[in-house]
This record gives structure tokens, C-alpha cells and sequence, in this order.
């Protein structure tokens, strides 16, 4: 069995069960702006060495998973998502039937995403023996 990732604001199937996608994050970089300029130079000011900040927020996020390669068959699966501090997430528990193609379609949606912090976040799904995992990262913009 294999998996490929796709990230993206919104996802939804249509009558063919086809996906629809609004908002693809293609390089798995999601871009939030930290505290405003001014309240971001304060903390600067009181300490050099502090990282930006973040104002904790929620975003709408989806991620779908496309299995191929596999045994037609069902399969059962947990999913969760472990954030930069090492947490993770509620697991996400289900199931998928794959099709006479040998593949299947899942999608995972965080309405809210809540946002913990900078950095790098990891998506892993598991299903028996097989695990797959997908890097994303939550970034500050650059300054002009």
C-alpha cells in the first residue's frame, strides 16, 4: 500500500465522489502572521532573544489521503497529528473500503485546526502494519 498527501483549506467530494479542493497548500507551508507590528516590537525591545510570538488561532484545514497500491479489501484506521512541542492530537478513527482500482480516497477535517505554535507538524495515519506520514509546517511570513 502506498499514500499521497494532499493539504488544503477546504475539501469536499462531489456526486462521483471526486475531490474538490479550495485553498491547496501544495509546498505543506502554511504562512500566519504573528502579533501585530507594534506589540511585536514591545516584546522585541523587552527581550532580544525571545522567538515571534503567535497569537494561538484556530484555521479550517484539510487533509486528504489517497491509498494506492492496496488489497481490495476494508481497512480500519487512526490518525492524528503531533505538533511542534511533541503533542498530538485527539486520534481519528475510521474506516475505508478500497475500490477495484486498488485504491481510496480519505479525507481528514480540523474545523479548527488549533494552531499551538511555529514550527514543524506531523500528520501520521496508520492502518495494520502500515504506516504513512506527512511533514507540515505553520511558518511566521517573511519581514519586508
Amino acid at each position: 500500500m502506498k499514500a499521497r498527501f494532499n493539504l488544503a483549506e477546504h475539501m469536499r467530494f462531489d456526486s462521483n465522489s471526486k475531490p474538490i479542493v479550495l485553498g491547496l497548500i501544495p509546498d505543506f507551508r502554511i504562512l500566519l502572521p504573528g502579533l501585530p507590528p507594534e506589540i511585536q516590537k514591545q516584546s522585541e525591545s523587552a527581550s532580544k532573544e525571545a522567538p515571534p510570538r503567535l497569537i494561538r488561532q484556530g484555521l479550517d484545514l484539510a487533509i486528504l489521503v489517497t491509498f494506492t497500491e492496496a488489497a481490495p479489501g476494508d481497512y480500519s484506521f487512526e490518525a492524528y497529528v503531533t505538533s511542534p512541542n511533541g503533542s498530538k492530537s485527539e486520534p481519528q478513527k475510521g474506516s475505508f473500503v478500497t475500490s477495484e482500482d486498488r485504491s481510496a480516497n480519505v479525507l481528514f477535517e480540523f474545523k479548527p485546526f488549533v494552531v499551538e505554535g511555529y514550527g514543524e507538524y506531523l500528520f501520521s495515519i496508520q492502518s495494520g502494519n502500515f504506516t504513512a506520514t506527512q511533514p507540515f509546517s505553520i511558518e511566521l511570513p517573511a519581514q519586508k
